[in-house]
């Protein structure tokens, strides 16, 4: 699964996407604002968009197809629009839902009263015609200094692991962490706990014929959620596995409760562990 900006070309299949997800679709134009979408085989299965008011932004279109959910596809996608808008000089971002302010949570926004919107987003035509006025407004303020502490600190922490420096990075991982592991091969599945996580990465090293290489290429986000991406390579006899990896990692007070690992073709992963067990 990669994500990319989208092209003029990718705008009717966003609009049957956020259609079947009972999102408004009217306004929805390469003009509007900024889409990300998720492609997996060559099919957009996600997407995000944000409308910049100046220093005001708009988080809106969020949306995946129920094939690819509970994945932690759209958390990436809003974290990556997030980012585009901090990175553009907004400084408040705000968004309408009508059933998802739990998942938005998750993202650091706070529910807010819809008469303190701020002016130009009331002028907006989501805010004025396309959303219901049941729609619950939330915030998030955007502080370009402080989102670079936490993709610092997970980005320090994880490579000092890779380097067999675990210290730092267990006391990141929150002791209930979930790992949600990618993919149809036998190793694959979600791991509660740090015991889990790290018997199941001992266990998966056993099956090389040398370590992993894990390079990681840069770390984006805030104190809500960090995307880190990697190169990663690995042999199992006359298997290779040469991917582009993004780790979705989800934080809460300082600590990791969530991961996952977003390759670029899940294919290529699965044809790799094909008949590995975890509990060899």
């Amino acid at each position: 699964m990669i994500s990319r900006q989208a092209t003029a070309d990718d705008f009717p299949v966003i609009r049957l996407l956020l259609a079947h997800a009972d999102l408004p679709t009217a306004d929805v134009a390469p003009e509007v604002g900024r889409f990300v979408v998720a492609e997996e085989q060559g099919e957009i299965v996600g997407t995000a968009g944000v409308e910049c008011y100046g220093t005001v932004g708009l988080l809106r279109s969020v949306a995946t197809s129920p094939a690819v959910r509970g994945q932690g596809i759209a958390l990436r996608l809003c974290a990556e629009a997030i980012c585009h808008a901090r990175e553009t000089g907004v400084r408040e971002l705000y968004l309408l839902t009508t059933t998802a302010p739990g998942f938005f949570e998750r993202l650091g926004f706070q529910r807010l009263a819809r008469v303190d919107a701020p002016d130009t987003l009331r002028e907006s035509r989501e805010f004025r015609e396309l959303c219901p006025a049941s729609s619950v407004l939330m915030r998030k303020p955007l502080d370009a200094v402080s989102a670079d502490a936490a993709p610092s600190r997970v980005r320090i922490a994880y490579e000092q692991f890779l380097r067999g420096e675990p210290s730092t990075f267990i006391e990141m991982l929150d002791p209930g962490a979930v790992y949600h592991l990618p993919g149809g091969h036998m190793g694959g599945g979600r791991l509660q706990g740090r015991e889990a996580i790290f018997g199941r990465v001992a266990a998966a090293l056993q099956a090389y014929d040398a370590s992993p290489t894990v390079r990681v290429l840069a770390a984006r986000g805030d104190d809500s959620v960090v995307l880190t991406s990697e190169r990663y390579t690995g042999r199992r006899g006359i298997r290779r596995l040469d991917q582009q990896v993004c780790v979705v990692w989800r934080l809460e007070h300082d600590r990791c409760v969530e991961l996952w690992a977003h390759f670029e073709s899940q294919d290529a992963c699965d044809a790799f562990w094909a008949g590995w067990r975890a509990t060899d």
